[in-house]
């Protein structure tokens, strides 16, 4: 058998099939128009009934979409309300936070200068009288610099201000 047969074997398999499936459609569409027709033609009771069902049935339906929608739309604009005063409400805090910090920040900063003040106003004397000390001290010929003992240390702290800086640090 030779490979063109086989080939045009299945293309006139095809072919039937195709025509098969049209004319089933065909048929299957010709059955329905033909059903509706007799199901439009039957004025019995029980298909009155069943006609009358489906309306309400629909109409329910709808009438339930509709006030889900609205229902929904109230929803949505009931949460934006409650965003905008959330959102101003936070604002409103925020603002109040803001305004209490730097009214205490002012106080820290005040307090702050008037440390900063007082410690340059004291500072001077505090100096000069630690510098009399010392001087006091070398009075008996020792070094204020060495301990006084050899198992004793002491030790000497100066501090000076900004404005006060020893040259070698500037």
């Amino acid at each position: 058998m030779p490979i063109h047969d086989i080939l045009n074997a299945g293309i006139g398999l095809y072919k039937e099939g195709e025509k098969g499936l049209r004319q089933a459609l065909q048929h299957l569409q010709s059955s329905y128009d033909n059903l509706k027709r007799q199901g439009e033609a039957d004025q019995s009771e029980t298909a009155e009934r069943l006609r009358q069902t489906l309306d309400q049935t629909i109409a329910s339906l709808r009438q339930v979409s509709s006030k889900a929608e609205t229902r929904l739309q109230g929803l949505v604009q009931e949460a934006g309300r409650n965003y905008e005063q959330l959102l101003s409400g936070l604002e409103g805090q925020i603002d109040t936070i803001k305004k209490q910090g730097e009214k205490e920040m002012g106080g820290v900063r005040d307090r702050m200068q008037t440390l900063a003040q007082s410690l340059k106003e004291q500072a001077p004397d505090r100096f000069r009288h630690s510098i009399e000390k010392l001087i006091a001290g070398t009075e008996g010929g020792t070094d204020p610099f060495q301990p006084a003992h050899s198992d004793e240390e002491r030790m000497v702290s100066i501090v000076f201000s900004e404005s006060e800086e020893p040259e070698h640090k500037k």
